[in-house]
């Protein structure tokens, strides 16, 4: 508010200008008149003319003054309903900070987020809601700082914020748990996007608002896509699956487990009459150049890619990392193109779809979470925490995810 006082000052100041001005020519005028040498020298007559008609002058410099005061008041006015107009749009305006982990790793979904929640929220403004939610990000990479540990930046952050959207990096460690609290005290409107800190044992959690997929769907449907391209093949006795892992926390890991447990009922229900094998990898930060050296690695290794039959990447990133490490193989003609995996992914990019739909002989399909439908739950959210009318929120805000297959494999 000091600011805008300020700025008030300074536009009062610069608004009496006109009227001052108008105001010492009037009295230049007069002064002209009141001195019959300097009248008659540069006006000849006027003094003779004035006197003979004083009432006209009088007229002319009531009616001249009571115009300068008119223009005066009415300048003083527009600047007071200017300045309603700044108060009231502080009180509509809501700026939102959005924090993800380092736009290096899953950078570009991370974006994607950003960007439809900036478009949600324009969609969301209304008279009606008198409200509007303007989304900035920080300007900086924090080289992969955890989101959640980052309180000082948000409490300094040059613009006063009415909330925070926020994808955890860890949110299962206990100092980072506890550091999300920090945010939730410090700025209630807090809605976590992505990845929730699953622990059952914390009641305190259910004070915590989150938007995403629902991980064991996701992770489900992974499997369904895997059974198909499995029967597809006619594959006898052994599957063997790799896994390319993002993070470790509880959160994530439940769409490797589920997709795992899917596979493994099914084998075992007879519906696919073959064994199940999995090989994770160490946890690759969903980056797309990590997962491409985990491949490169295992290549080099001596170890024969061949005999996978699927790779599941925990995200798209991950997948077209895996994709370009094959595209190398198979440039260096160190492999068959057709003994190679095929690779499923996880989040539904654009990218990813792009590929998808060009019939990427590699790319089985991807599960797409739907961040579109999660932006616009999570400005709804965010609409109603900065409202204060947190009655018929829901703890978990779940979004069913669906497949993007890439039909050219699968018919």
């Amino acid at each position: 508010m000091s600011d805008i006082g300020e700025s008030f000052k300074s536009t009062i100041k610069k608004g009496w200008k006109i009227p001052s001005t108008i105001i010492l020519f009037v009295i230049t005028i007069g002064g002209l008149v009141q001195s019959g040498e300097s009248a008659n020298k540069y006006f000849p007559g006027i003094t003779k003319w004035l006197t003979a008609n004083l009432t006209v002058t009088l007229t002319v410099t009531v009616i001249a003054l009571s115009f300068a005061l008119v223009i005066l008041f009415w300048y003083c006015g527009a600047l007071q309903r200017n300045q309603k107009i700044i108060e009231n749009n502080n009180q509509v305006n809501k700026i939102v900070l959005f924090l993800s982990p380092s736009s290096g790793g899953g950078g570009n979904f991370y974006q994607e987020h950003f960007s439809h929640l900036v478009k949600s929220a324009a969609m969301a403004a209304s008279p009606r809601l008198n409200i509007h939610i303007t989304l900035i990000c920080p300007p900086k990479d924090f080289g992969n700082e955890d989101p959640e540990l980052l309180l000082d930046v948000a409490s300094n952050y040059p613009a006063n914020l009415a909330g925070i959207f926020m994808i955890p990096a860890h949110p299962d460690k206990e100092i980072n748990l506890k550091a999300i609290f920090r945010f939730k005290e410090k700025f209630p409107a807090l809605v976590l996007l992505d990845v929730f800190p699953l622990n059952a044992q914390d009641i305190s959690l259910k004070s915590l608002n989150f938007i995403g997929g629902d991980e064991n769907e996701g992770g489900k449907l992974a499997a369904l896509l895997a059974k198909r391209w499995l029967i597809k093949c006619n594959k006898k006795d052994l599957a063997r699956v790799l896994i390319l892992k993002g993070r470790s926390t509880l959160w994530e890991v439940q769409r490797v487990d589920s997709f795992k447990e899917a596979l493994i009922q099914s084998s075992e229900n007879h519906e696919l009459n073959l064994a199940m094998y999995f090989e994770e990898s160490k946890d690759l930060d969903y980056e797309l150049k990590k997962a491409c050296k985990e491949i490169d690695a295992r290549i080099n290794s001596g170890q024969d890619l061949t005999n996978f039959d699927l790779i599941f990447a925990c995200n798209d990133e991950m997948a077209i990392g895996a994709l370009e490490a094959m595209q190398n193989l198979i440039s260096t003609k160190r492999a068959n193109p057709k003994n190679l995996p095929k690779i499923i992914g996880y989040d539904g990019t654009p990218e990813m779809k792009r590929l998808i739909k060009s019939n990427n002989p590699f790319l089985l399909g991807t599960v797409d979470v739907d961040i579109e439908e999660q932006a616009e739950r999570a400005i709804n959210t965010m609409i109603m925490l900065l409202n204060e009318s947190t009655a018929q929120l829901p703890e978990l805000n779940l979004l069913r995810p669906t497949l993007c297959t890439n039909s050219s494999l699968l018919t």
